[in-house]
């Protein structure tokens, strides 16, 4: 059956399919076909994603997306390929390694148009598209092996369903999407109820601006339906506007998901009600329990509770020792190779004891022209 077909006989699940399922087939009746299903159409392309389940359908598998600095599902473009879900199937495996996977079934499990932002890939600049997409669902055995694919993604990991849609650090595609994706593949149970203020971009519009946020990493590219903003909760956390200075230590925090650090921190009191031990007196930095995790994932080490505790502790202590060596006032101090005033012993560039071949000769059984005279080897 031809993809326009399964569209067409596809049943929306909300009213965001039911539009986009209108917009998509609105699409076909308006194009060339194969126009659709390769990228070099600027405007809006095809695409597959997959939702990938475990066999007990309490974990989902996702990658952590270079472009989008977020966990995110798996997928990619048609590029002229009609067979979508074969795309689903293929982006899978080649993004998370995992080679014992299967379609639960063979139909659509999901519609959506996604909104790609602009941004820079294989140094060319992408122009902002659309994305409209078909998702699967297949299902994967969590004992396999996971590997990541450089180019694409920087982790794979299970997550269980709650834990999915806090790891996304996009609002709309976790609450709009991939909330949608557990409800349809029954994991959505003890989930917390949707936030209103998750259904929405940015509150913080850019002035003059076409409502997009303007208090994103600065030139960090959103898409697939991708606000352009950092992690955005609806706890009381103020996001940094892109035209605050970002000190060295920030930078390197925001670049794992989830270790921004909190507007409010907790006491020591209210850390040992939670069961987690006080901080260190002094300490400016806090390290989430996300970045403790993910760190423990990228590095495959399992760590219990006491063990992350100490790995925080250490994290918080480098972080601030780097705010004190910022410190210090290095003005007119010339840069050093070595703290101490050292320099190398050279000696002058003379021979003194010759090339030695007349006394290696001498021991030679034959000679010739100044080297050993062997046996030939090859006839």
């Amino acid at each position: 059956m031809k993809i326009q077909e399964q569209i067409e006989q596809y049943r929306p699940w909300n009213e965001q399919e039911e539009r986009d399922k209108a917009v998509i087939l609105a699409q076909f009746a308006q194009h060339v076909q194969q126009d659709l299903f390769v990228r070099e159409n600027d405007i809006m392309h095809m695409s597959a994603s997959a939702w990938i389940v475990n066999k007990s359908r309490d974990k989902v598998l996702m990658v952590y997306h270079n472009i989008y600095h977020s966990w995110s599902w798996t997928g990619g473009h048609a590029d002229g390929e009609r067979d979508l879900l074969a795309v689903a199937l293929r982006e899978a495996m080649e993004e998370t390694g995992v080679t014992d996977i299967a379609p639960v079934k063979e139909d659509i499990f999901s519609l959506e148009i996604l909104t790609v932002d602009g941004h820079e890939k294989h140094g060319s600049y992408v122009p902002s598209h659309l994305h409209l997409n078909v998702t699967y669902l297949l299902e994967a055995d969590e004992r396999e092996t996971l590997r990541v694919k450089p180019d694409e993604n920087s982790a794979v990991a299970w997550f269980a369903p709650e834990d999915a849609l806090k790891a996304c650090s996009e609002p709309w595609m976790a609450e709009r999407i991939y909330r949608k994706l557990l409800e349809k593949s029954g994991m959505a149970a003890g989930l917390p109820a949707l936030s209103p203020d998750k259904n929405e971009r940015a509150a913080v519009a850019e002035p003059g601006g076409n409502g997009r946020a303007a208090v994103a990493e600065a030139g960090e590219p959103g898409g697939n339906g991708r606000a352009a903003v950092a992690e955005t909760e609806t706890a009381p956390e103020k996001a940094r506007s892109v035209t605050e200075p970002v000190t060295a230590t920030d930078a390197v925090a925001e670049r794992v998901p989830g270790a921004k650090r909190q507007a409010e921190t907790l006491t020591g009191q209210q850390k040992e009600e939670a069961g987690a031990a006080p901080e260190s007196a002094g300490t400016k930095h806090r390290i989430s329990d996300e970045t403790i995790g993910y760190v423990g994932i990228l590095a495959k080490l399992e760590l219990n509770g006491a063990e992350k505790e100490q790995a925080r502790h250490d994290m918080e202590a480098m972080l601030d020792y780097i705010d004190r060596l910022n410190e210090l006032d290095t003005d007119g101090v010339e840069p050093m190779s070595h703290v101490f005033p050292v320099n190398n012993v050279f000696r002058e560039d003379v021979v003194t004891n010759g090339d030695g071949s007349a006394e290696t000769l001498a021991n030679a059984p034959a000679k010739k022209d100044g080297g050993f005279l062997v046996p030939k080897t090859i006839g």
